[in-house]
């Protein structure tokens, strides 16, 4: 009896050791470290975990608790609203001892565990291609999955998701637009989605010769309007005049400083008739038309091409406003080779 009461513990023991799994890691969770509602421009790069480069850039942080022994890899997945995979895959491996009660931010994850296999996906051919691309992720809603493995592939923590949203940026200038105006019908108006926006004024068609005029001029924190009667004494008859808005965007690697479209008008006294300036859009399609077919014929048809899908906005010879028939004359010049071009380019 004596003999079964001392080994009636050690049994038990021995049965506890053999069912007790080895010690495993633990990821708690992970969570955005600066929340945006939404960004502007989200970088694939500027997630730190694909290999691609990057800059340091803070976007999540894993937490790790502090129970856990031997390697461990992170299972990294990145997809839309409708589930469409665009990155996935494994981390490379580290010991634990490297991650206890560490939190990792995105970028670091990368340099504790190794960049792995994190790639973008191949069922999502149409995604895959806009990132691949521009570098940016879409317009849209995705969720970052991270989970934990052991070595031998037992989880070990998660999945935790994490979402961001990505809306693109946009500054349209509504009028004056390519019109002339006086003192009372001045009324500027815009509409972007950037942030601290400002309205510049300038000189000529390039946006070198700012007119800057104390508190009037720039105008900051501009918002979505512009009274012209406020800066009309700053203007002279009969000359053009160049506006711009420009704002903040959110990104990835963090606030960037973006510039609108130059918005052309003719100021005039009072009284005098107004009068639309510059082209219209059926001439601008002509024109374009004509430069898409130079580009064929003097450098290639993946030249030409790349003029698909864009509009043209103005056409200015020697800053000035020029008619159809002088910038078609000019063209056909070039097309029969009586004028040389040296170099061709677009902004």
């Amino acid at each position: 009896m004596r003999l079964r009461k001392y080994l009636l513990p050690v049994v038990l023991a021995l049965l506890v050791a053999v069912i007790a799994p080895a010690a495993m890691g633990q990821l708690t969770g992970i969570n955005l470290i600066d929340p945006q509602p939404y960004y502007n421009v989200f970088l694939v790069a500027d997630l730190g975990i694909t290999g691609t480069g990057g800059r340091p850039n803070r976007i999540f942080e894993a937490n790790f608790g502090p129970a856990g022994a031997g390697a461990h890899y992170l299972y990294i997945e990145v997809e839309n609203e409708r589930g469409q995979e665009l990155l996935s895959g494994n981390t490379g491996e580290t010991d634990y001892d490297n991650i206890r009660n560490k939190p990792l931010t995105n970028y670091q994850i990368g340099r504790v565990f190794g960049s792995g296999n994190i790639k973008v996906a191949d069922d999502a051919k149409k995604l895959q291609k806009i990132v691949l691309a521009t570098g940016a992720l879409p317009q849209g809603s995705f969720t970052i999955s991270v989970q934990l493995f052991t070595s031998g592939g037992v989880p070990a923590g998660g999945p935790f998701t994490e979402n961001i949203t990505i809306i693109p940026p946009y500054i349209q200038p509504i009028y004056p637009v390519d019109t002339s105006v006086n003192r009372s019908s001045m009324d500027f108006k815009w509409r972007s989605n950037l942030q601290n926006l400002e309205f510049r004024l300038y000189s000529d068609p390039r946006g070198r010769n700012e007119i800057r005029s104390g508190s009037r001029l720039p105008v900051r924190n501009a918002g979505q309007r512009l009274d012209g009667g406020s800066i009309a004494s700053l203007l002279d008859v009969g000359e053009l005049y160049y506006w711009q808005v420009n704002g903040n965007m959110i990104t990835s690697h963090g606030t960037v400083k973006a510039r609108g479209a130059l918005s052309m008008f003719l100021y005039l006294e009072e009284g005098m008739g107004l009068e639309e300036l510059g082209l219209s859009d059926a001439e601008k399609a002509e024109i374009l038309e004509e430069l898409i077919d130079i580009l064929k014929n003097l450098v290639n048809n993946r030249a030409a091409k790349s003029l698909r899908g864009y509009d043209l906005d103005r056409v200015l010879l020697d800053n000035s406003i020029v008619t159809i028939k002088e910038i078609m004359a000019i063209l056909a010049l070039i097309k029969s080779g009586d004028v040389q071009v040296n170099s061709i380019y677009f902004r």
